[in-house]
């Protein structure tokens, strides 16, 4: 197992440490520079588990600096070739030496409008030239679940990855995924321990190697937008999620305006080995902003 441990950040943009550099007038007119330091997470968001829920819920983000391995495509592999190559297994000595920043696609840079300057997204500029080029690769990192987690359903939630994943914790098989846009979770209950160090293990395959020339043209797949069509990798935040066996697995909600009413679709999920009985009830209450209006703590959800 890999002693590779990086440092978790705050959500999908990480904590910074910026320097800011003040020009100031003194005496005789000389230029000087005042220094100040910000030392607080950058863009601030919730995490993924709300904190109303966390008396029956749990998360640990991991966003973060991941290791990367990118997988050459066979010398003889030709674009629309069917089917698409497989992703050999990593090698041992193969891990790049410049982290992955997760979440974001590895070839990110090459999707910038101009001088490395993205519209709605960001760029890396430690990211090596070749990494754009690259349609498939294996990433890597450890985590730890925490022991009071025993006991209860451990999933590992991603609210959106590019290109056809498989996922292995501990070296093991944990499941296979298909996708661009949305959100899915991963159940790893029985792979990984607890109180103790964990590896993830995912490889992808971009999208586009699915391609396949057929009635309707060549994407067999939902590309979505020019983004979807050209991304690869874990994008959006990835999370550690504690849930119990018998729990409400997800929300949809409809306003009804001209009822002046909302209209609940509620998902229940039982993981267990027997029957559960269960009382659903909600309430609806108005959000108030208890966060200052200005000042540093200003973006921070509260």
């Amino acid at each position: 197992m890999s002693s590779f441990h990086p440092i978790p950040v705050v959500r999908s943009v990480p904590s910074r440490s910026f320097v800011i550099l003040i020009p100031a007038l003194i005496a005789g007119m000389s230029l000087v520079q005042a220094r100040v330091d910000f030392n607080h997470a950058f863009a601030p968001s919730e995490t993924w588990v709300k904190a109303p829920e966390k008396p029956l819920r749990d998360d640990i983000s991991l966003n973060g600096l991941w290791q990367f391995q990118p997988v050459a495509l066979p010398a003889k592999y030709r674009q629309g070739d069917d089917p698409a190559p497989e992703l050999t297994p990593p090698l041992a000595d193969g891990w790049e030496k410049t982290p992955l920043k997760v979440p974001s696609s590895w070839n990110v840079n090459s999707f910038a409008d101009r001088d490395g300057q993205g519209g709605d997204f960001r760029c890396y500029p430690s990211y090596p030239k070749a990494w754009e080029k690259a349609k498939m690769g294996w990433l890597r990192r450890n985590f730890t679940v925490p022991a009071a987690w025993k006991g209860r359903r451990v999933l590992i939630h991603l609210a959106a990855a590019a290109g056809d994943l498989q996922f292995q914790v501990n070296g093991r098989d944990a499941g296979k995924r298909f996708d661009i846009f949305f959100p899915f979770d991963l159940d790893v209950t029985d792979l990984v321990q607890y109180g103790a160090p964990n590896e993830i293990l995912i490889g992808v395959r971009k999208a586009e190697l699915f391609d396949k020339r057929g009635q309707f043209g060549r994407r067999t797949w939902q590309g979505g937008s020019f983004w979807g069509q050209h991304v690869v990798g874990i994008w959006q935040d990835i999370d550690l999620v504690s849930v119990p066996a018998v729990r409400v697995s997800d929300v949809f909600v409809q306003p009804l305006v001209d009822q002046d009413s909302l209209e609940a679709d509620i998902t229940l999920h039982n993981d267990g080995d027997t029957p559960a009985r269960v009382d659903v009830s909600g309430s609806a209450m108005p959000w108030i902003n208890l966060a200052p209006k200005e000042g540093i703590d200003a973006p921070v959800p509260k």
